[in-house]
């Protein structure tokens, strides 16, 4: 679980660190460049990944009962 937690968080830092540049450059007045984009989806990317990956320890480490709605 620690190590679910650890990979989720991690690349929610990474989503907010470059969304958090983009959104500062945007005030500023201007465009996003292609590095802007890139990072973006990049972060984007990473963390639809990671959530999947943390997903699946997840699973593997309630066994087969946990997609059965009574499984805790």
């Amino acid at each position: 679980m620690a190590i679910a937690e650890a990979q989720v968080r991690s690349a929610w830092s990474l989503v907010e660190d470059t969304v958090g540049t983009a959104w500062e450059a945007a005030l500023a007045g201007d465009d996003p460049d292609d590095e802007h984009k890139r990072l973006l989806r990049l972060a984007a990317t990473h963390a639809t990944q990671t959530a999947a990956d943390a997903t699946e320890l997840m699973y593997k480490a309630a066994g087969g009962a946990a997609v059965y709605q009574t499984s805790p």
